[in-house]
């Protein structure tokens, strides 16, 4: 009798565990895990411990390394983009980012852990050098050298949310001059009460972060890279802008085959069943 294929789609939390799990309550399924990129679960969470030097090295801060998984008996293959699901044959279709290639693999059970990508601001400039985001990898190593890069003096941070914040810390211990700008009014203030977010706003400026709250920002302006942030407020002239204004599903693959929300979620039921058979759904990308 043939393994139970079981294909599991993204390397994030979701992804780790549910091969875990997999693993140890079916010992006998065949079991892949897909990862579009070239470093497998890299922890964003840990983001700002690595941009303050509190970590061994970049490429401790993950949730897994993929012969963790592999010496158990999965298959974990970076480098490889699922684009499609076929639902009337019970395959993926995947890409080798390396070669270009395409193959369809066959699933008995299928489980999309596809996570999410952080938002850019779609505002003129956002293409320009230095115009980072604050998630992931590659992100992380480039905002790392940029704090470790004397002739950027001035980092501004767009979003006053957890993640925001975090980059404002992380930038003022590396000696740089920081402003944080947001629409709204008040740091966290769509998460806490203002007898809060007055404690926290005074701490920020205490720390040396210039606060531009309630504004909008209008461009990102500069040559080839970034010199300054056009806001309804005034321009603030910066050598590297971090943006942290959330995050969207990475969804788009699915629209169309697989039921997501007006924003992009996925849609599941109690039991994480996506509207597909035997198609199952966890982690940020769901509802």
């Amino acid at each position: 009798m043939d393994k139970p294929k079981i294909i599991v789609v993204g390397a994030s939390h979701g992804g780790h565990q549910s091969v875990l799990e997999l693993l140890h309550r079916y010992p006998d399924a065949d079991i892949t895990m897909f990862e579009a990129g070239d470093f497998v679960s890299f922890m964003s969470c840990g983001m700002e411990l690595f941009l303050e030097n509190q970590v061994t090295d970049v490429n401790d801060v993950r949730n897994f390394r993929p012969d963790d998984l592999i010496k158990r008996g999965a298959h974990v293959l970076k480098h490889h983009e699922v684009t499609a699901i076929n639902a009337d044959v019970k395959s993926v279709t995947v890409r080798d980012t390396k070669n270009g290639t395409t193959q369809d693999y066959p699933y008995d059970k299928l489980i999309l852990s596809s996570g999410v990508r952080p938002n850019s601001l779609p505002v003129p400039g956002n293409d320009l050098k230095n115009v980072f985001l604050m998630r992931g990898y590659d992100w992380a190593t480039n905002i790392k050298a940029k704090l470790e890069d004397p002739a950027v003096k001035h980092v501004t941070i767009i979003g006053a949310g957890y993640i925001g914040i975090e980059a404002a810390e992380a930038s003022r211990k590396a000696g740089k001059q920081v402003t944080l700008l947001d629409m709204i009014d008040r740091p966290l203030g769509t998460y806490l009460d203002p007898e809060m977010t007055d404690i926290l706003a005074k701490e920020l400026t205490d720390k040396g972060v210039e606060l531009k709250l309630g504004v909008k920002i209008e461009a990102f302006t500069g040559d080839e890279a970034v010199s300054a942030v056009k806001t309804d407020a005034g321009d603030v002239k910066t050598d590297l802008v971090i943006q942290a204004a959330g995050i969207k599903p990475a969804t788009e693959w699915l629209k169309g085959t697989v039921n997501l929300d007006k924003r992009g979620f996925i849609n599941t039921d109690p039991y994480l069943r996506t509207n597909l058979p035997d198609v199952y759904a966890i982690g940020d990308a769901t509802l």
